[in-house]
């Protein structure tokens, strides 16, 4: 198993079931056909010099019904091309007894070596999907960093067993590796086509630029039973009206910029897939599915013929930054899209807001119950945090006065901060007007024998009607009051007449006053002291 820093997937050195192994000079085997014990034909030393029959003592595979990510190695004249299929970590022997993983091989520069010698140029590489299992042999039942006794024939080239694969040789052993140390690119990720300028290289092939490849299926000639590229794989089409996690822009961003695991690694696709079964437990009339082919990270729900839908990219799942956490809550708020309650959009859908604190305060207690919601909540926000720092400022930023589906990502985040904190929804997000009305001070001034004005500064304009209610106004000690007006020169006053005792110390206190925007008072900031005035 390999772990990087996100979900973990398994690339493990395999060759697709058929692949065939060379057991005698001359004879072969399907790999899966070979048990404990049958020998095979394997190269003693890294130059090829010595060959001999050595009993397998390692045989596993994933049975001839498994669907898995991996990679087709052209290679040959060009005029008849062969291949290997072979999951990203397979070593393979490259001219001067060096090794190089399938998924760092560049066509057009490596070449792969027969057993007896002689060179075959690597042409493509083609990603796509082998459902016909996999398998994996050894000639030991223990790593090993010695190559004498673990170079078999895969298809006609030499390649590593499954001691070689499972040992770290970059580190282990880096003068055996075509690389040394260094992390090469590798094939389907953005720095990939970045380095090798002589390559037409995106998610799905690589090639030579100054040729043209054409992407057999498994029904064309030149193609394999059980192989089919995702290049033929045609993505989902997600309706117009879909309500999606990011914005186009956001996503885009998170592309051009996120690091990404490559399609034919498989990452994030078991933790999905468990999260799905999951969260079908709960919600088993929402149809979930992975758009496994689109490169764009995005999530997204919809209806669609009354059945509601939940559509995860893969390009998502493959970004290093979602993990566990991040990946259930994107699940949970695409769920909260189609359940999460007011306030709701046009479409008829719940906003992004109120999606996002649903997905905590809702969705995720309901799927993980009681003590095991709480060890979810700060690991999804932060992780997604750090997938929206990969969003160019820009582009966090919401639409003016839009606080339903065109809110900032910055809103976003008060969302979740507040649902984790049981706070109301943000008033970015669509929920109560945030309290901003604060008194400032009070003074009080003698205008009869006994009757006392107390003008009341507050630090916002007033909304007069609330402002005029005498009833809003208390005072401590008590007193009997006459009146309230908002002077027409100043709008964040108001004037309270009443029967006050002179030379004596008061408490007023306001409730229920607004804001000429309807902004509520500020709990604690809603009072002040003054002192009325003496008898001339």
């Amino acid at each position: 198993m390999f772990m990087p820093s996100g979900n973990c997937y398994c690339c493990c050195g395999c060759l697709a079931y058929d692949t065939s192994i060379t057991v005698a000079a001359g004879e072969s085997r399907a790999i899966q056909e070979i048990r404990v014990g049958d020998p095979i034909y394997v190269a003693m030393d890294a130059e090829l010099k010595t060959w001999a029959q050595v009993p397998i003592q390692f045989s596993s595979g994933t049975g001839g019904d498994s669907k898995s990510s991996m990679i087709q190695v052209s290679f040959g004249d060009g005029v008849k091309a062969e291949s290997v299929i072979a999951t990203r970590n397979q070593l393979f022997l490259l001219p001067g007894g060096k090794l190089k993983r399938a998924s760092t091989l560049v066509p057009g520069q490596d070449v792969l070596v027969r057993p007896d010698g002689s060179h075959a140029p690597v042409l493509d590489l083609v990603s796509g999907l082998f459902n016909k299992g996999v398998h994996m042999i050894s000639t030991s039942t223990s790593t090993t960093t010695d190559l004498g006794g673990h170079l078999i024939v895969a298809n006609g080239v030499v390649c590593g067993d499954y001691s070689l694969q499972l040992t770290h040789l970059e580190q282990a052993k880096p003068e055996l590796m075509a690389g040394g140390e260094d992390e090469l690119p590798e094939f389907g990720t953005k720095q990939y086509g970045q380095r090798y300028k002589h390559l037409f290289a995106d998610a799905f092939k690589a090639h030579v630029a100054t040729t043209q490849l054409k992407v057999a299926g498994e029904h064309d000639e030149g193609g394999h039973e059980g192989f089919t590229p995702y290049a033929l794989i045609a993505p989902l089409s997600v309706p117009e009206n879909a309500t999606a996690f990011l914005t186009l822009e956001q996503a885009r961003d998170i592309e051009a910029n996120a690091p990404r695991a490559p399609i034919h690694s498989g990452a994030g696709k078991d933790i999905v897939a468990y999260l799905f079964k999951l969260f079908k437990g709960f919600y088993p009339n929402v149809h979930f599915y992975v758009d496994d082919t689109t490169e764009l990270p995005n999530a997204y729900s919809f209806i669609n013929y009354d059945l509601p839908m939940v559509v995860i990219n893969g390009g998502l799942i493959r970004t290093v930054a979602v993990q566990y956490e991040s990946l259930a809550f994107i699940i949970a708020h695409q769920l909260a899209v189609l359940y999460g309650g007011s306030p709701k959009g046009d479409d008829g859908y719940t906003c992004k807001g109120q999606a996002d604190y649903a997905a905590l305060v809702a969705i995720f207690p309901y799927v993980w119950f009681g003590y095991y919601t709480s060890p979810m909540l700060q690991p999804a926000i932060d992780q997604t945090k750090v997938l929206y720092d990969f969003i160019d400022p820009k582009n966090r930023q919401g639409a003016p006065g839009n606080s339903c589906n065109l809110i900032s990502i910055d809103c976003r985040i008060s969302a979740m901060e507040a649902a984790v904190s049981f706070m109301p929804l943000p008033e970015c997000a669509g929920g109560p007007l945030t309290a901003t009305l604060e008194v400032l001070d009070a003074v009080a001034e003698l205008v009869g024998e006994d009757l006392v004005n107390v003008t009341i500064t507050f630090n916002d304009k007033l909304d007069v009607a609330s402002a005029q209610s005498l009833g809003n106004y208390g005072f401590n000690p008590l007193a009997p009051l006459l009146g309230a007006a908002v002077p027409a020169t100043d709008y964040t006053k108001v004037v309270v007449q009443g029967r006050l005792a002179l030379d004596t110390e008061y408490v007023v206190s306001v409730q229920d006053v607004l804001t000429s925007s309807g902004h509520p008072l500020v709990r604690g900031k809603n009072s002040a002291t003054f002192t009325t005035p003496k008898l001339p």
